[in-house]
């Protein structure tokens, strides 16, 4: 599955291994469970301490999104909003939702979250994750090849599916608001994507290009070779514009997604007209495609 099965390197010193329940679809390397509406789940992690002292970890359980990278993430609480998002798996959750424990030197200690199953037979995945990290421990330090100093904080990422009917379904791409902004300095033109399904994408490509209207030469183009979404998620696609303004007139967005190894498809035309600090888009419905073939977990 999934982006942040590990986030944890070798230097951080302990590692998170799922504890499997009786119900769990497979022994797959994270929590993936099937359960029954109405009933409480429980979530289990171990954490191992890989020193010779006693540490003090935090853990909680995260609904997930879609991060400003596209990336499919499960590392903080309050997560961008999603009109299709039914149930969040943090909501779910009793408390405590976040939990501190020990552990010994060398050992290891379970934690253990409850969630409320809805009492619905929904179609599709709650989808999340446990994310684990030290406490009270100074960032490491590291220098970078151009002299920088980089502090690292190390954190451990477990993903969590839970569902409770039998079924596999495919994500389904939509283009919503696209308008101009200014990323790290430099001028950028926005394209909010949506996942709607509540299936996760685990890996696309995404091409977009902007033209001007009527001309086949490509004044911006950007090309994201890992995409991932979160189940019900939308995240801003950030095309630059190299610093340039973006003088008014009418463009042509033609942004393209294709999953990897599979044959799961979107292409969206749209066209787009500049106003002085304003941009407008219609989407091309007609000239739209999609292709829903395959199977995506």
């Amino acid at each position: 599955m999934l982006a942040q099965k590990v986030e944890a390197t070798t230097n951080s010193n302990f590692t998170v291994l799922p504890q499997y329940s009786e119900n769990q679809r497979a022994q797959d390397g994270y929590i993936n469970v099937l359960a029954t509406p109405g009933d409480q789940q429980t979530i289990t992690v171990a954490v191992k301490n890989l020193t010779n002292k006693e540490r003090t970890f935090a853990a909680a359980l995260y609904t997930g999104y879609t991060n400003a990278n596209g990336q499919i993430a499960y590392d903080k609480a309050k997560i961008p909003s999603d009109s299709t998002l039914t149930y969040s798996l943090r909501q779910l959750t009793e408390q405590p939702k976040k939990q501190t424990v020990k552990v010994a030197a060398n050992g290891s200690t379970n934690v253990t979250f409850t969630v409320n199953v809805p009492n619905k037979n929904f179609t599709g995945l709650i989808a999340g994750g446990v994310r684990v990290w030290p406490l009270h421990e100074k960032a490491e330090v590291t220098t970078t090849q151009k002299q920088t100093l980089m502090r690292n904080k190390y954190a451990f990422g477990m993903p969590v599916l839970l569902r409770v009917r039998d079924t596999v379904g495919n994500a389904k791409l939509k283009l919503n608001e696209i308008y101009p902004g200014v990323k790290a300095g430099r001028t950028t033109v926005f394209v909010n994507t949506q996942n709607t399904a509540p299936w996760l994408l685990p890996a696309a490509t995404v091409t977009a290009k902007i033209s001007k209207k009527g001309s086949s030469k490509v004044l911006h183009k950007m090309v994201a070779n890992s995409m991932s979404m979160s189940a019900n998620s939308n995240y801003n696609l950030a095309i630059d514009w190299n610093k340039q303004r973006l003088a008014a007139g009418t463009y042509h967005l033609d942004y393209t997604a294709k999953a990897t190894g599979g044959t799961l498809g979107w292409h969206f035309p749209v066209t787009l007209r500049s106003r002085p600090q304003r941009l407008l888009n219609t989407i091309n419905k007609r000239g739209t495609s999609q292709i829903t073939c395959g199977c995506i977990l």
